[in-house]
């Protein structure tokens, strides 16, 4: 507790990766995993929270494999990036500066430190968000007809 407090390395990482494997933990418990899926997806875990908290999905595969091994790296590097990818612009710390845009819908400034960062979805990306949006409660609702045996439509299919 005293690290988390006095905001040094490990107070900052720590509890990224703690929420990452306790939340992979518990997951592997709903869906009741064997014990070496149940590992992966705790080391899945810590490095998706990693990447989260830092906003270094590169630096959080390489301590999984350093960590846990070389055969771990494919499932740490997909996590990594896919929190990553979730997290938007934001980091621990607030200093650190903006390389890439993380999305093409997204407006924000590269090269500007992330405190200041001004994230702006225009209108135009707003109606095709709406689209993608429409299509995936389409393709759930074809779905869920289908596992209730109803008919499909001509158009529906």
């Amino acid at each position: 507790m005293l690290t988390i407090f006095s905001g040094g390395s490990v107070g900052k990482e720590g509890p990224g990766a703690q929420i990452g494997a306790g939340a992979a933990s518990w997951l592997s418990d709903m869906l009741k995993f064997s014990e070496e899926y149940r590992r992966k997806l705790v080391i899945c875990g810590i490095s998706a929270g990693f990447a989260s908290v830092f906003g270094t999905p590169i630096a959080a595969t390489i301590m999984a494999v350093e960590l846990f091994g070389l055969e771990i790296a494919h499932y740490a590097a997909l996590s990594a990036v896919i929190s990553f990818l979730i997290t938007g612009h934001r980091s621990v710390f607030a200093s650190q500066i903006l390389a890439m845009k993380k999305s093409e819908i997204l407006e924000v400034k590269v090269g500007e430190v992330i405190e200041h960062a001004e994230v702006d979805l225009e209108e135009s990306k707003i109606g095709r968000i709406r689209n993608i949006r429409e299509r995936i409660r389409r393709r759930r609702e074809k779905f869920r007809q289908k596992r209730a045996g109803k008919p499909l439509s001509r158009k529906e299919k």
